[in-house]
């Protein structure tokens, strides 16, 4: 979990904006979309709650910490250790493994229907793509759907249909718009830069998204 026992959202959101207060941009840039923090009850060190919002702000309070963690999995990856892995294991299914292997897929796999992951799996598709490498680009997701969670009592749920709605617009808008940076997209860039992170993104989210309901 990102979110500490005992930490508030309260404190999180403190954190984040004694982080950016250096770079006003960085900080308009959270504007449209951060919680105020007197309005949230959720004990997030149990999750979001089914707010996609106060899972984001955890997100982006952690991404410099996320980048850290996915740059540190890809170098135990591409090792000479993992390389020999991967041939012992290809030799056991008879499969070729001489040369070298192929490039790896990355696979995000997520539910867009509740408040932790709905909330996070675009930025980390973006953190993938701030690694630069080629096959980081093109991420594929796994997403699951709100009708995955029907067997829940109705009061469990309540926000998952509008959780699923707004991560399939955000989806979209970041699997269509090729050309140029929208305004979402320049605001991303603020933010990356107030948390003194790369900023090479030339589209959000993930490359090839796919849903997966019951």
């Amino acid at each position: 979990g990102l979110a500490s026992p005992g930490v508030t959202f309260d404190a999180i959101d403190k954190a984040f904006v004694s982080r950016l207060r250096s770079n006003k941009l960085a900080r308009e840039a959270t504007a449209g979309w951060k919680p105020r923090a007197d309005f949230v009850t959720v004990p997030i060190e149990r999750g979001a709650g089914q707010y996609r919002a106060i899972g984001r702000l955890l997100t982006v309070y952690h991404l410099a910490s996320i980048n850290t963690a996915v740059e540190s999995a890809i170098t135990r990856m591409e090792g000479l250790d993992s390389i020999a892995e991967l041939q012992r294991v290809a030799q056991l299914l008879g499969v070729d493994a001489s040369g070298n292997p192929d490039s790896p897929v990355a696979l995000v796999v997520s539910s867009i229907a509740g408040g932790t992951g709905a909330g996070m799996f675009m930025d980390v598709c973006d953190v993938l793509r701030m690694t630069g490498r080629s096959w980081c680009n093109e991420s594929y997701a796994i997403l699951y759907t709100p009708d995955v969670f029907d067997e829940l009592n109705e009061q469990s749920r309540l926000g998952v249909r509008p959780n699923a709605l707004g991560s399939m617009a955000e989806i979209l808008a970041g699997f269509w718009d090729q050309d140029g940076f929208s305004d979402d997209e320049q605001a991303l860039l603020r933010l990356f830069a107030g948390l003194n992170l790369p900023d090479g993104v030339a589209r959000v989210g993930p490359r090839f998204p796919f849903l997966v309901g019951r």
